[in-house]
């Protein structure tokens, strides 16, 4: 059954070395700054600066500074918990916790 053309067309490796190599990178950094948290978080922030502001170079400001500190809290979260991390099925494959981001 694996001999299947289908089959075998979904076994080959979609993109080339190089490329993996800088794809995983950027879905290791993605996975461990947890960006789309952050991002809904920053607009939430922002929306409500919105409301107690009239500057618009703060709301800037305000939204870069949450992503940059919400990404760098979930950065150190997972370095804290990666021995945890790596024992629970739904954590084992986060980047700390599998090894893929150096040796911690």
């Amino acid at each position: 059954m694996a001999s299947e053309p289908i089959i075998a067309a979904l076994d080959a490796p979609a993109v080339l070395p190089s490329q993996s190599v800088w794809s995983g990178a950027l879905s290791d950094h993605w996975a461990l700054t947890k960006s789309e948290i952050n991002f809904l978080i920053a607009i939430a922030t922002v929306a409500a600066f919105c409301l107690g502001c009239d500057a618009p170079i703060a709301y800037l400001h305000t939204g870069l500074g949450t992503v940059l500190v919400t990404s760098g809290a979930s950065t150190l979260n997972q370095l804290i918990e990666r021995k945890f991390d790596a024992e629970m099925r739904r954590t084992a494959r986060r980047p700390i916790a599998a090894g893929r981001s150096g040796s911690y």
